[in-house]
C-alpha cells in the first residue's frame, strides 16, 4: 500500500526534537522524515523518502550500585520507487526498502513474583552470597529495569516487489504482484537468567529469505457477476543459529559459582551441584526451517437484483515444510546448559509435513436502502500446522503441532445514519 510516484514534483520534510520522561529521566529524541516524488520522463514517474530515529535512553536500572539503561533508539529507513507505463495497457512498479536498527530496544522490565520461589528464596540466598545484585524496582511499568546490563538488538531488513498491471481491450486486468524479502537479526542477553547476576549470556541470531509471485485476473467489474481468480506462490527459508557459527548460551563470571550450583541442585532436583555453565563451556543451537505454499483461489460476487447479490469464494491451498534442530555443547559437563540442550548433541533433523485444505466463504446481502444493507456470511477458515524450531529438550524442540481450522457465521445490519457520520454493524 505504499504511495505511488505523483504526476507531478512534490517534496517535504519533517524534523521533531523532544524530551521523553522515563526512567532514565529526560531523554533527548530526534525524529527525521523527508521524501521527494515526481516525472523523470513522459512514461517514468519516481519517488524517495526516508527516515531517521535517534532517542536516549529510556529504561532507567534500578540495581543498586550500578546497572545500565536500556531501551535507546537508533533506525534509519529508505525506500525508492520507479512507476513505468510501458504502454498505454501496462503499468510496471518497482519498489525497494530497507531498514537498520542498532540498539537497546528489546530491553524488557522484569517483574519478580513477590510470591515466588525466586523472590522469596534464590533471590536472598544468591544476595547473601553476592552473587545477585539487589534491586530497588519491583513495577513491570515504571520503566525502572533489574537488568546488569541492557538488551541489544542489531537488525537489517531489505525488500523488493515488482507491481504489474495490465489492462485488456475488454476491460479485464491482469495483476502481477513478485516479492521477495530478508532480515537478519542479532541480539545479546548478559543477564539471560534475569538474576541480576553474570550467569548467562544469550546470542541469538535469526534470519530469513522469502519470495513470493501472486498473478490474479480481474473482470472489469460492475456487470451482472463480477469475478476474479489466481494462483499464489510463497516460499521461506528461515534459520536460527547461525549455522552454528554463533553461540547461542556461553557462560559468564559466576556461573560456576558453588552457591548457583547447590541452589540449582535443588530446584532442579538433580543428584549433584549443577552449575549454569561448567567453565569455557558453550552451547549451539541451529536450526532451520523451509516452508513452500501455493494456493489457488477465486471470488465472484452475483449481482442478482440492484438490492440482492451474493458473493463466493474458494480457495484450494498446499503447504510443505521441512526442518531441521542441531544442538550441542563444546563440553558434555553437567551444567544447565547440557541441560536444556541435552542429550548434548539432540537431533531432530529431516522434520517433514505437508497439508492441503479448501476454504471458501459465502454471503448473501440484501440492500435494504441507500442507508442500509443486510447480510449473513458462512465461511471455513483454515491454518496450517508447524514444527517448533526453538531450542530445548525434545520434545519441547522439534514438536509438531497440528493443523487448525474453524467454521465461521455471521449475520449483520449495517446502516448509515446522520448524513455519513455515523455507522452501525
Amino acid at each position: 500500500y505504499t504511495r505511488a510516484p505523483t504526476d507531478e514534483l512534490t517534496r517535504g520534510g519533517e524534523l521533531s526534537v523532544g524530551n521523553v520522561e522515563g526512567g532514565a529521566g529526560d531523554a533527548l529524541s530526534t525524529q527525521f522524515k523527508g521524501a521527494v516524488s515526481g516525472p523523470l520522463t513522459d512514461t517514468v514517474r519516481g519517488s524517495l523518502s526516508g527516515s531517521y530515529a535517534k532517542a536516549d535512553e529510556t529504561m532507567g536500572e534500578a540495581i543498586v550500585n550500578g546497572g545500565e539503561d536500556g531501551n535507546d533508539a537508533d533506525r534509519y529507513s529508505v525506500r525508492g520507487q520507479l512507476s513505468w507505463d510501458a504502454t498505454a495497457a501496462l503499468n510496471l512498479r518497482l519498489i525497494a526498502g530497507t531498514v537498520q536498527e542498532d540498539d537497546k530496544q528489546t530491553t524488557p522490565d522484569i517483574y519478580f513474583d513477590p510470591n515466588g520461589p525466586l523472590a522469596r528464596v534464590v533471590l536472598p540466598l544468591w544476595q547473601r552470597a553476592g552473587i545477585s545484585a539487589t534491586c530497588t524496582s519491583n513495577d513491570a511499568h515504571d520503566r525502572e529495569t533489574c537488568h546488569t546490563r541492557a538488551v541489544t538488538t542489531e537488525s537489517e531488513s531489505n525488500e523488493v516487489t515488482l507491481l504489474g498491471t495490465y489492462e485488456l481491450t475488454n476491460g479485464w486486468t491482469v495483476n502481477s504482484v513478485t516479492s521477495w524479502d530478508n532480515y537478519r537479526f542479532e541480539g545479546t542477553n548478559d543477564d539471560a537468567a534475569q538474576m541480576m547476576a553474570p550467569l548467562l549470556i544469550l546470542q541469538d541470531t535469526q534470519e530469513t529469505e522469502s519470495w513470493q509471485q501472486e498473478l490474479r485476473l480481474n473482470s472489469a467489474g460492475g456487470e451482472t457477476v463480477d469475478w476474479l481468480g489466481g494462483v499464489f506462490w510463497y516460499t521461506n527459508e528461515f534459520e536460527r543459529g547461525d549455522g552454528g557459527d554463533r553461540p547461542f548460551f556461553l557462560g559468564d563470571t559466576l556461573s560456576a559459582n558453588p552457591v548457583v550450583a547447590a541452589v540449582n541442585q535443588q530446584l532442579l532436583r538433580t543428584p549433584f551441584p549443577l552449575p549454569v555453565a561448567a567453565p569455557g563451556q558453550i552451547g549451539y543451537h541451529d536450526s532451520t526451517l523451509d516452508t513452500d505454499y501455493i494456493g489457488v483461489f477465486g471470488q465472484a460476487t452475483w449481482n442478482i437484483t440492484d438490492a440482492f447479490a451474493l458473493t463466493g469464494g474458494l480457495r484450494w491451498q498446499q503447504e510443505d515444510k521441512e526442518a531441521d534442530i542441531r544442538q550441542w555443547v563444546n563440553n558434555p559437563a553437567p551444567s544447565l546448559i547440557s541441560l536444556v540442550l541435552s542429550p548434548p548433541a539432540v537431533s531432530a533433523q529431516g522434520l517433514e509435513r505437508d497439508t492441503d485444505e479448501v476454504t471458501w466463504s459465502l454471503t448473501p446481502q440484501w440492500t435494504i436502502s441507500e442507508e442500509a444493507m443486510l447480510y449473513v456470511t458462512a465461511a471455513h477458515g483454515f491454518k496450517s500446522g508447524g514444527f517448533n524450531t526453538g531450542f530445548g529438550r525434545l520434545p519441547i524442540a522439534g514438536r509438531e503441532f497440528a493443523d487448525e481450522d474453524i467454521m465461521h457465521y455471521e449475520a449483520g445490519l449495517k446502516l448509515e445514519m446522520l448524513e455519513g457520520r455515523m455507522r452501525l454493524a
